[in-house]
């Protein structure tokens, strides 16, 4: 009798940021809340608004827990609200998004 090892992964979830807003030049420490978080490697985190996107490296922290530097958005906007999602392989994000926000510098 043989056996078969089957891995299921479970959905990564993301709950909350641990600051909404952020200057529109970016370099914002930015922690993102959620469950099922393993080391991989390969995490990014994407900032979205309509077709301006930017992705940047994720830190592992712990298994509720990524970091990551925000992008620049200066290039398209003085101010914009983005969607932020992660991805634990640099491609496929989570379905949940939360929102963020880049503000202008005076």
């Amino acid at each position: 009798m043989g056996f078969c090892l089957v891995w299921l992964a479970v959905p990564v979830n993301i709950s909350a940021l641990s600051t909404r807003s952020g200057p529109i030049t970016g370099d914002t420490v930015l922690s993102i809340y959620g469950s099922n978080f393993v080391f991989t490697g390969e995490i990014a985190v994407q900032f979205v608004n309509g077709s301006e996107k930017e992705i940047v490296v994720g830190t592992f922290v712990n298994d509720t827990v990524i970091t990551c530097i925000t992008p620049s958005f200066a290039a398209y906007a003085s101010h914009m609200f983005v969607e932020v999602s992660v991805a634990l392989n640099s491609q496929q994000f989570t379905s949940m998004s939360l929102p963020f926000q880049f503000y202008g510098m005076l």
